[in-house]
This record gives structure tokens, C-alpha cells and sequence, in this order.
């Protein structure tokens, strides 16, 4: 069931990382952690569902369907500092580094926990010699182009953008045959809550692009 398999699995993220603003001058730093979290705050008066968090109705027939509540809730933003711990210590092993997972928010939250939990979290971490902004996101909310089109976004923002380029699309869209909301199961959904999701035994590996590539 298509709905189940949503729900219950996990949120999405992405990383990017930055040299680090006026190394060594503790004050320009700060400046640069309070515009990251002024412009991530501009970004989501474009992108109101972020801010707001899942919410259910319950149906006569024992079963629920889940919709956004655009309440204004709040994204998630955390500052750290991970000493001793520079870009080349995550970007160049071949394998990713189990450490690598301390830099996002949210980890291992089911997208059924948006009823309780952020849909969207970022932490900014400083490194040694940069920055790094990891990125989680509900993945009942957005999907891959427009995971990238929320970050593309706050990086038009961050630039001093006054508008956006390309304007968020809130409308769904669904095959005619399909009928919506979706209504799960009520005994499904319990299911997912009490079952915990094991991470499958698979090594990950670093992929890198040049920037000539990637135009291409």
C-alpha cells in the first residue's frame, strides 16, 4: 500500500558545506550563524507547509488520512562546533563516516512523526576550516526536485534575492482513477509506530563532482 510505505519511511537529507566567513573573527561568525537562520526564515514564508507539521483525520470506516497543517509551527535550527573535525575529514574518505550523521537533525524519524516532530530540521555545524549545513526534510512533503528546489531557494534568499525565481507549486496532483485523501487503515498505522525500522547493513560511499562536470 502505497500510503503505508510513505508514511513509514524515513525522512530525507542533504548536506553542503561552506569555507568558513572571516576565519579566527568570533564575531563575524556569529553574524554569518544569525543571516543563515534570518534568511532560512524568509525562505519559509515561500514555503509554508515546512513550517508547519502533519496532521490526521479519522474516518467512520476505522481508517485516517494525514494532510499538512500549515500552523506556523516552526522549522528546527541547531548551531554546533565539531572540534578537530575539518572538510577533507568527511568529503574525502571513500566510505562515509559514521560521524557524518551527527551533523543532521531529525535522524531516523519516521515521516509519520511530522504529527509530533519538525517536517524540517538544519544544523549548522562548524568545522576546523568551514561550515556545514545539514538539511532534513519530511519525505511525505517534498520529493528530490523539490528537496532541491526549498535549498536552491534559501540560497537565492541568503544572496539578498527579494523574490524568488521559481515559486514553489503547492497543488497536487493525482491519477483520475485515484481517490483522495488516501484513507490508511487505523491498524496499519499502529503497526508502523511500534515497528522500528533497522538500518540495512550497507556501506556508503562518497560520490564527488567536478563543477565542469556537473554543468554538463
Amino acid at each position: 500500500m502505497e500510503g503505508v510505505r510513505c508514511i513509514s519511511s524515513t525522512f530525507v537529507q542533504a548536506a553542503n558545506h561552506k569555507p568558513k566567513p572571516s576565519q579566527g573573527k568570533e564575531t563575524d561568525q556569529h553574524t554569518f550563524i544569525h543571516h543563515l537562520r534570518t534568511s532560512l526564515s524568509h525562505t519559509l514564508d515561500h514555503f509554508p507547509p515546512l513550517a508547519g507539521c502533519l496532521a490526521t483525520t479519522k474516518h467512520d470506516d476505522e481508517t485516517i488520512s494525514f494532510f499538512i497543517d500549515c500552523n506556523n509551527a516552526g522549522a528546527l535550527f541547531i548551531h554546533a562546533e565539531a572540534d578537530g573535525v575539518t572538510v577533507s575529514d568527511i568529503v574525502k574518505p571513500v566510505y562515509v563516516s559514521s560521524i557524518v550523521y551527527s551533523f543532521f537533525p531529525l535522524n531516523g524519524m519516521k515521516n509519520s512523526d511530522g504529527i509530533f516532530k519538525p517536517l524540517l530540521g538544519v544544523q549548522v555545524t562548524e568545522l576546523v576550516d568551514g561550515v556545514l549545513i545539514g538539511c532534513t526534510i519530511n519525505h511525505s512533503v517534498v520529493d528530490g526536485s523539490s528537496f532541491w528546489h526549498f535549498g536552491n531557494s534559501w540560497s537565492e534568499i541568503s544572496r539578498g534575492a527579494s523574490h524568488l525565481s521559481r515559486s514553489p507549486i503547492f497543488q497536487c496532483s493525482f491519477f483520475n482513477s485515484m481517490n483522495y485523501p488516501i484513507q490508511i487503515p487505523q491498524s496499519l498505522i499502529k503497526h508502523v509506530h511500534e515497528k522500528s525500522i533497522l538500518a540495512a547493513p550497507l556501506t556508503k560511499c562518497n560520490w564527488q563532482f567536478i563543477a565542469i562536470k556537473v554543468e554538463r
